[in-house]
């Protein structure tokens, strides 16, 4: 008789023993809470930027990414607290050591992250803008992440540069603008016609269909430089076009034009004296003094050949 409450003390005991330790319980259920406030901020995130994009179209693809990513880092920070909770962790934690550790860890991130809010909420420059950073660094802006600012460069490579820096820097855009302006340089003769030259460029220039006709364009003389006089020819495009081949079908149609119309475009002229200190310099260098007697050699040949009836006259015996 004394086995049966011996054997019904026993069952009562195994009873109590837990299938899942408390520690695994825990852990199970930390995990399943975060990946639970991950699927909550991904939904929330996908959920604001729909509603943004039927209220507002397309055009506003900044202010989506704005919210959505407050909306995903606010859900995954409660949720991770949660999740950490769950499998134990005091929340004392976040405003210890750890969390000072965790906040001179991450302070770069941060700085980053809120420098991309800025750059997102401030519209001084969205998606699609051609803008350039420094002389090294240009590009049209492909994507604003947490972290950096992507820019893809005209010869297709991307550049990754972080937030902070981007909201550091002067930033020159220019697709703001709907229209912009460019500048095309090109020396003449000192004897030709400076009004007619600069009539004929503003003529080929406003002949392009796609340099617009407000502002019109204009031509300037920049310069007497010293072997030529320089023009400045300005005109706009609009800022969504190829405007780099525009340009340059421009500057090929004004050398075209100059040289149809026998306006001299003169090359570079450069003098070469040599006086009685160079006699010094020029004995020690023999080489450089035959390259220099090759030279007017060639030069005194050439005008023979200009003028071969002209025969030089015979010494007297």
């Amino acid at each position: 008789m004394n086995l049966i409450p011996v054997a019904f003390a026993a069952s009562q005991e195994a009873e109590k023993v837990p299938l899942i330790p408390d520690a695994l319980m825990k852990i199970i259920l930390g995990v399943a809470a975060f990946a639970a406030t991950y699927f909550l901020a991904t939904f929330f995130r996908n959920w604001v930027q729909r509603i943004i994009r039927n209220r507002q179209g397309d055009q506003h693809e900044e202010v989506c990414i704005l919210y959505g990513r407050i909306i995903f880092t606010t859900t995954f920070v409660v949720g991770t607290m949660i999740a950490l909770t769950v499998m134990g962790a005091p929340l004392e934690w976040f405003t210890g050591g750890i969390g000072l550790g965790l906040a001179f860890s991450l302070r770069s991130f941060l700085a980053n992250f809120f420098a991309g809010i800025v750059l997102l909420s401030n519209s001084k420059f969205n998606l699609g803008d051609f803008v350039i950073l420094s002389p090294d660094i240009s590009g049209t802006i492909v994507d604003i992440q947490s972290r950096a600012t992507s820019l893809r460069g005209v010869d297709g490579g991307e550049v990754t540069i972080p937030n902070l820096k981007v909201l550091e820097s002067a930033v020159k855009c220019f697709t703001k603008n709907p229209i912009r302006r460019h500048a095309i340089e090109i020396g003449v003769g000192y004897g030709s016609n400076i009004r007619e030259a600069c009539e004929l460029l503003q003529k080929v220039i406003s002949a392009n269909k796609n340099a617009q006709p407000e502002p019109s364009p204009v031509v300037l003389v920049k310069e007497v430089a010293d072997s030529a006089v320089i023009l400045e020819a300005r005109f706009w495009t609009e800022s969504a076009t190829k405007w780099w081949k525009i340009k340059s079908d421009i500057t090929r149609d004004i050398f075209n034009a100059l040289n149809e119309a026998k306006i001299d475009i003169p090359y570079p002229v450069q003098t070469l004296r040599v006086d009685e200190f160079s006699s010094d310099i020029l004995a020690k260098n023999p080489l450089l003094l035959k390259n220099l007697e090759n030279i007017e050699k060639s030069k005194h040949e050439e005008v023979f050949k200009q003028t071969p009836n002209e025969a030089p006259a015979p010494a007297n015996s």
